[in-house]
């Protein structure tokens, strides 16, 4: 599957603009820095169906006319993390579907989702049990298994998480600007069909040896209903991690050089 980025969205959050030294292999990270480091994107697919949905996710919300978002209520927080700015917004195939109607259907969906991101992101970076042991189990449990997509995040830790060399690299990572913007296709019944999670975080991790480094991570996460569950599907992540504290003054975006696909 070729490369793809993620839309990127005028008030996404703002970070750093600097190039991170680190190791430029996808699926490694927390090295000491030396060099510059290219983006790092991997690209996971759980399936052709899983696929198709967030291509029609993606198709509906680029036609989409501005409709109204709404923030999701009651999502817990998670190792103290939650994003800075989550909107929510159904996505309608009908233009009959009454849009307030349609958000009111899917917010108890869209806080689940909300709730499901908080655990990835608060686990995979921000709980100091998980990444100076690294140990990332308490992440990877949002991700389903019998449609492989937990096996593939598994193989993907350096660009889902803080990393295997976590440990030895950092003395602490605190929490950034952050970002989630969730879309939930309905049907004509306004029954929730799928949902995808587009994710902007930063983080500020302190080496060892008293450097500076801001972790970013840019993701898009495909959710379907598992047994009464919505869980991660299929994903696409990219890492562009940077020497120095974030600034507000240059996006996220950026061409990654390295990518994975399975």
């Amino acid at each position: 599957m070729a490369d793809e980025q993620i839309p990127e969205t005028p008030d996404g959050p703002k970070d750093g603009a600097q190039n991170t030294p680190s190791d430029a292999t996808v699926g490694t990270s927390g090295d000491a820095p030396k060099k510059p480091v290219p983006k790092r994107l991997v690209w996971i697919g759980a399936g052709v169906a899983a696929v198709v949905i967030g291509v029609v996710l993606f198709l509906l919300l680029r036609k989409s006319d501005g409709p109204e978002t709404f923030t999701p209520s009651g999502a817990a927080s998670v190792t103290g993390f939650e994003f800075n700015e989550a909107k929510a917004l159904a996505l309608i195939t009908d233009t009959k579907t009454d849009q307030k109607k349609a958000n009111n259907a899917i917010q108890p969906v869209a806080t689940h989702v909300l709730e499901q991101l908080n655990t990835l992101y608060g686990e995979a970076f921000l709980n100091p049990n998980d990444w100076q042991a690294d140990s990332y189990d308490t992440a990877l449990a949002v991700f389903d298994e019998v449609s492989g997509a937990r096996a593939k995040a598994e193989q993907q830790l350096g660009v889902l998480t803080a990393g295997s060399s976590a440990c030895t690299t950092y003395s602490s990572i605190v929490k950034g600007d952050s970002k989630l913007q969730i879309q939930v296709l309905v049907d004509n019944l306004m029954k929730p069909a799928s949902a995808v999670g587009n994710a902007w975080f930063t983080a500020t991790a302190q080496g060892k040896d008293g450097s500076i480094t801001t972790i970013r991570s840019k993701g898009e996460y495909i959710f379907r209903n598992v047994a009464g569950t919505w869980m991660i599907v299929s994903f696409h992540v990219t890492r562009s991690d940077q020497p120095g504290v974030a600034t507000p003054t240059t996006s996220v975006s950026g061409t990654p050089s390295v990518s994975a696909t399975p």
